[in-house]
């Protein structure tokens, strides 16, 4: 059954806005489709983060800073092969998304979702510096000091792009708010991560990761014309999977590698 409802604006004195107030207020729905999705696959990765800290903070609480920054490479260099396809993905394949969950009314959500999409990249990384790093560093300050920053450059962002491009413009500015949090985060433990990001294995993964996107860019484009939406997802992700794995172990990826030895040892 279709639920009613009123919303009641308060108008005086505000005329030249109520073309802008009414094409927002026709967007609005309960729930929003794009946050909803944003927030689901945020939360599947950051439960990634959520097992491995306790284990970081004890590392380096025995000062053994050699395993500390073994573990912690490996937890970088696996989110990047995990974020990378997931966000080009849901990138390539957001009009199917939106179909299949909410339906043809809320395509208006398709460019949104491709570019929130990003911020999810950017968040996860941010969260891996803040949590894995500062806090465990005893560095509580800090992050403090950064997520009040990047608080008001969103709020002072938000003002001025959604009244421009409206839920577009947000989501513009959720993801320069994510990528700001990041840097922030990044730069205020540069002097522990740096050897464990800037180095040949690292940006050889990331290269390796990049061309594998491109086959699922591929697979993506071609599961297009696929008339089922159902059928075009299922589809588009199980061959996007398949040809992204083995990319990375034609590329001989190592990190994909060290995992399926781990699994092998179990």
């Amino acid at each position: 059954m279709d639920i009613e409802v009123s919303i009641i604006v308060p108008v005086y004195n505000v005329e030249k806005y109520l073309p802008n107030l009414f094409d927002s207020l026709k967007k609005q729905t309960f729930k929003n489709v794009v946050v909803k999705i944003y927030h689901i696959v945020q939360g599947v990765l950051a439960a990634i983060l959520t097992v491995v800290i306790p284990r970081l903070a004890w590392l380096w609480g025995k000062k053994r800073c050699l395993e500390y920054n073994s573990l912690l490479k490996q937890l970088f260099n696996g989110l990047l092969l995990l974020a990378l396809p997931i966000v080009t993905g849901i990138t390539m394949l957001s009009r199917a998304i939106i179909l299949l969950i909410a339906g043809q009314k809320y395509l208006s959500a398709l460019g949104s979702l491709r570019i929130i999409s990003w911020a999810i990249l950017f968040s996860i990384m941010a969260w891996l510096f803040s949590d894995c790093v500062l806090i465990v560093a005893k560095r509580e300050t800090l992050i403090l000091r950064n997520t009040v920053m990047v608080a008001l450059l969103n709020v002072g962002l938000n003002l001025v792009l959604i009244p421009l491009l409206s839920d577009q413009g947000a989501a513009i500015g959720t993801v320069i708010a994510e990528l700001s949090a990041m840097l922030l985060n990044y730069w205020t433990c540069r002097d522990i991560v740096n050897l464990i990001i800037l180095n040949k294995d690292t940006c050889k993964n990331i290269f390796e990761a990049l061309v594998g996107c491109m086959g699922i860019v591929i697979v993506c484009g071609l599961c297009e014309r696929v008339s089922n939406i159902f059928i075009q997802i299922v589809l588009a992700v199980s061959i996007s999977g398949l040809v992204y794995v083995s990319i990375l172990l034609l590329l001989r990826n190592q990190f994909l590698f060290k995992l399926v030895k781990q699994l092998k040892k179990k």
